[in-house]
């Protein structure tokens, strides 16, 4: 098998696995019982390790991507 295919698909796996962890997180801070009091920088901060996984070639900063969570979260509720 040539090298570059096997870096593929260890590049996948590890993106794979790093979102389904930061999916993961992100559920358990969704669920915590104190859904009045959460932090909204540390939803934030969550959120932000989640898009990262999920979008792994995304080269927007913070502030850019502060925009989208905020849109995101208007559109939910």
């Amino acid at each position: 098998m040539p090298h570059n295919i096997d870096n593929r698909r260890r590049r996948e796996r590890r993106q794979s696995r790093a979102l389904q962890k930061a999916v993961r997180r992100f559920n358990a801070f969704e669920r915590q019982p104190t859904a009045g009091a959460k932090n909204p920088a540390e939803r934030f901060r969550l959120w932000l390790k989640r898009w990262r996984a999920r979008h792994p070639t995304e080269s927007r900063g913070e502030e850019a991507l502060s925009r989208i969570y905020k849109l995101e979260h208007a559109t939910l509720k």
